[in-house]
């Protein structure tokens, strides 16, 4: 009898380095920010060969195949709709006070944060960008840095960082709705309905806000609809249909990602964007609920174990791509010219901001997981996980 797989093998020691071997967590979901980064990574990169067509011709096949890739900025709203889900899901089994949920929530986000900081300042200063109006010199950009509440009107570190904001209000109102409010208002769906329609109408009322783009939050409230589904275990797909509309939900996507690609003009239409955002949280949250099943086709692809690894590291990733990307460029630009620069800058971007990720992940992100409780969290994981993947609506 021979082992199909060698214990010193490359690929054991990657999935024992990444705790692929010995995960009781949904795989699919971490495929699913695997995507989501991926087009992150698309929209931040080719961004800077836009406006030169990438080296290929105006009109060209590979331009526009290279402009829909552009278009993954719709990657944040699938983050969004992931961390709707899973807030929604933690909120309900651990039932934290509100205090320890968002001192887990920073405890999660600024180690990392802090590091990418300094990083960025770094950088900025071998770069020759230093001067004493930079952000590090001023206590409003540090104080909205470390809070990610933006309550000055000052710059943030880094464009990125927006994202952080809206998340950090929406633990902030999660927070409230189901644990300070013990989810008295949002149990109904009416009630729910009505407080996503009271934060996506306050672009339109309030002057000044430190989330402007209401539309982008309501990804937010596509993932809690999926949660709230899947808690109430009610009128939910049968499980030979879920792969279908996975599949409608991506196609969705991918149709909405070549328009953008022929019409520029759409950004700065603020009607167009609020159907186009909530639009593509939509496609997202029925993706959700296919990964959700694991005999669907949907959770087998996503259950892929690159993309898993590359939604493990997708938030490091997050952070640094942009400062890995100026520095690729700026070492390539005069090395290498035309279509080979794009191909070479996006490549070597990927490969680095992924190996340094890895590192990053694996020595302070996971590290700084809370150990005590770590057994009965896995335990209630893995209970939840086999709840609603065996669930057929069949006894």
């Amino acid at each position: 009898m021979y082992p199909t797989e060698r214990n010193g093998s490359v690929l054991s020691k990657i999935e024992a380095y990444f705790g692929l071997d010995g995960s009781t967590w949904i795989p699919s979901l971490d495929g699913l920010r695997g995507i989501a980064i991926w087009m992150v990574l698309n929209t931040h990169i080719l961004l800077i060969f836009l406006a030169d067509h990438y080296y290929a011709g105006k009109g060209s096949l590979i331009d526009s195949t290279l402009n829909a890739l552009q278009a993954g900025d719709i990657g944040v709203e699938l983050f969004f709709v992931l961390s709707g889900f899973l807030i929604y899901r933690s909120i309900k089994s651990k039932k934290p006070g509100f205090f320890r949920f968002m001192s887990d929530r920073y405890r999660r986000l600024l180690p990392m944060l802090l590091i990418f900081a300094v990083a960025l300042a770094v950088s900025m200063i071998l770069a020759g960008f230093a001067s004493n109006s930079m952000f590090w010199d001023k206590l409003e950009t540090l104080i909205n840095t470390i809070t990610l509440l933006q309550i000055f009107n000052a710059p943030l570190p880094s464009i990125v960082m927006w994202t952080l904001v809206y998340e950090i209000y929406f633990y902030i109102l999660a927070g409230f709705l189901l644990i300070v409010l013990d989810d008295k208002i949002t149990r109904s769906w009416l009630g729910f309905f009505l407080v996503a329609l009271m934060v996506w109408s306050s672009q339109f009322v309030l002057m000044q806000s430190p989330i402007p783009q209401t539309y982008r939050f309501m990804g937010f409230f596509f993932g809690m609809a999926v949660a709230k589904i899947v808690e109430a275990r009610k009128k939910i797909p049968a499980e030979n249909h879920l792969w279908l509309i996975g599949a409608a939900g991506i196609s969705a996507l991918l149709v909405y990602a070549g328009v953008i690609a022929r019409d520029s003009g759409w950004q700065g239409d603020v009607m167009i964007r609020n159907i186009y955002f909530p639009l593509a949280s939509m496609c997202f949250a029925l993706v959700l609920i296919s990964a959700l099943n694991e005999k669907s086709v949907i959770h087998r692809i996503l259950s892929y174990k690159p993309l898993r690894i590359a939604g493990l590291i997708s938030y490091p990733i997050f952070l640094i791509n942009l400062i890995v990307r100026d520095n690729v460029w700026s070492i390539l630009y005069d090395k290498i010219g035309g279509f080979a620069q794009v191909i070479a800058v996006y490549l070597l971007t990927i490969i680095v901001s992924c190996i340094f990720s890895a590192l990053l992940w694996k020595n302070i992100e996971f590290r700084l997981k809370p150990r005590k409780r770590e057994g009965r969290a896995e335990n209630r994981m893995a209970k939840a996980k086999s709840g609603f993947l065996n669930h057929t609506g069949q006894k």
